[in-house]
């Protein structure tokens, strides 16, 4: 959270710079600041497990990381469409900062939908468990769903992204 929160500051305190201003400042001060906001959510896992917080941390932590990471995605491929990298006669094109802002809208978009369906369909929900071995008992509270599916929704999604930020990490490479 520290190195986050610092990086956040300095790179905020220094944006009129003109590396910093080459390096697309609004759009990594949004990923610093998603970077800053997933820490947080770690904080999160502190406390006792009941209904109420179990969702929460379904919310913050699943959200966070997709925040986190949109805006690093859609700067990426800006920088990819500037450049006109990819084609046989480069073509350049021109995309407004308010078009590169929109293009992060579905990312968040989509893991916000998958959040409700979830939060209506299979909650996160506080679950008992007794353990018995031969000669002693352990009873623990955990966060849980009914079934497998938010799990699997997930990891195909937010797998999905990270698939989607390797690509653009290996077609923007020699740039």
């Amino acid at each position: 959270f520290a190195v986050c929160s610092s990086l956040l500051i300095l790179f905020m305190k220094n944006r009129r710079e003109k590396e910093i201003i080459a390096s697309d400042w609004r759009f990594t001060g949004t990923f610093l600041t998603g970077c800053v906001l997933l820490n947080l959510a770690c904080l999160f896992m502190i406390g006792p497990n009941t209904d109420a917080f179990c969702l929460t941390r379904m919310w913050v932590i699943h959200f966070c990381f997709v925040f986190a990471l949109a805006p690093l995605f859609v700067k990426t491929y800006r920088l990819y469409k500037l450049l006109g990298v990819g084609y046989v006669i480069p073509r350049r094109q021109t995309i407004s900062n308010a078009r590169t802002a929109l293009m992060a809208v579905p990312f968040v978009a989509v893991e916000v939908v998958i959040l409700l369906i979830f939060t209506f369909v299979d909650p996160n929900r506080m679950e008992d468990v007794m353990e018995y071995n031969e000669s002693t008992m352990t009873h623990r509270v955990i966060c849980s769903y009914d079934t497998w599916a938010f799990f699997i929704v997930q990891v195909i999604y937010q797998g999905g992204l990270v698939l989607i930020g390797c690509l653009l990490a290996y077609k923007t490479i020699n740039m």
